[in-house]
């Protein structure tokens, strides 16, 4: 049995923080925040994201500093 993490515009902190967890990463506020500004912002555009997305976007804040 395998898992899907599902992850929307509707998803709110406790979501992420499970999948950083998950990740292996430790979900600092600033982290999550950004996160899940980014996943909302393309909920509201209708894009739909999938797991590999949101590991994406976990890098792409991590590594560019992209938080507040």
């Amino acid at each position: 049995m395998s898992r899907r993490i599902v992850v929307g515009k509707h998803s709110g902190k406790h979501s992420i923080v499970y999948v950083l967890r998950y990740m292996g990463i430790e979900p600092r506020d600033d982290i999550v925040n950004a996160v899940l500004k980014k996943i909302k912002e393309l909920g509201d555009i209708g894009v739909r994201v999938s797991e590999e997305d949101i590991r994406r976007i976990v890098m792409e804040v991590i590594t560019s500093g992209g938080f507040e």
